[in-house]
């Protein structure tokens, strides 16, 4: 991103596995165009000690979330099953009894994307979050075409309930989005689109399912407000990860300077 007169902020978001040329390259990119700064949300296994090595520090302030959640979906479906908690359990068997009806679409349409842009529009705005512009939405599942899901949920009598949009890339697939209506919030419905999906991807071929996004009380200020869709996680008992969390270098001398008086780093 520029910034007019300035320079540049580069960022890097869950990057395979950095290596030196990696971070020759990044210094290179830094001096091209002229950054003020760079942050590195680096993936799981990354050598720390080498992003020290070029200069980065601890930052508080993450750009994507620090600890995730995956399902081993190579595991039999009854042993899936067998993790869900009990109230898990429960609350999939309600919204069967109460007939929820789920949907699958695989690179979906215009019309279904918008749908479910409502869906989540309002959910963002009752829960005060920030929601992308339809745009984005649509461009991502331009991107991963084939591989971008939208998983729908209605009430016996057809009216929506809930959806959640996936992408999938290399034997992994990845929760991006969620949403659910006021009528929605009232039912199960979201269980049973969750459990119905990890069986939807298990058949599929994909290995595991990456339900992103937890409380992490290392970084309580940018998960505050996640404890409630965390504890909705924790029903199916995944493998918990905690990712290294934000480096940041500051590379323009202006930037550097005062970011030795500041107690925290962006």
């Amino acid at each position: 991103m520029k910034v007019p007169l300035l320079g540049s902020l580069i960022k890097v978001q869950r990057p395979k596995i950095l290596t030196e040329t990696d971070m020759d390259e990044i210094t290179d990119l830094c001096k091209k165009h002229r950054a003020l700064f760079i942050k590195i949300d680096p993936f799981i296994g990354q050598n720390i000690q080498l992003l020290r090595d070029y200069g980065f520090i601890q930052s508080s302030f993450p750009l994507c979330p620090t600890k995730t959640m995956f399902i081993n979906l190579e595991l039999e479906a009854d042993v899936l099953w067998d993790k869900v908690s009990h109230s898990g359990k429960y609350s999939i068997n309600r919204a069967r009894r109460e007939g929820a009806k789920l949907y699958f679409y695989r690179n979906p349409s215009t019309e279904k994307l918008e749908e479910y842009f409502k869906i989540l529009a309002e959910t963002g705005k009752r829960k005060h979050f920030y929601v992308e512009p339809f745009r984005y939405n649509k461009y991502k599942k331009e991107c991963f075409g084939s591989e971008s899901f939208l998983v729908m949920v209605y009430s016996r009598d057809g009216k929506p309930e809930g959806g959640k949009f996936f992408v999938g890339y290399d034997k992994n697939i990845l929760y991006v989005t969620g949403g659910t209506t006021a009528r929605g919030r009232k039912t199960k419905s979201g269980y049973l689109l969750t459990w119905e999906a990890i069986l939807y991807f298990k058949r599929l071929g994909y290995v595991n399912l990456d339900l992103e996004g937890l409380f992490d009380n290392r970084f309580p200020g940018f998960t505050s407000g996640w404890e409630g869709f965390s504890h909705f996680k924790d029903k199916f008992n995944g493998d918990i990860f905690l990712l290294p969390g934000p480096q940041v270098k500051y590379v323009n001398p202006v930037m550097k300077f005062f970011s030795k008086f500041s107690p925290i780093s962006m």
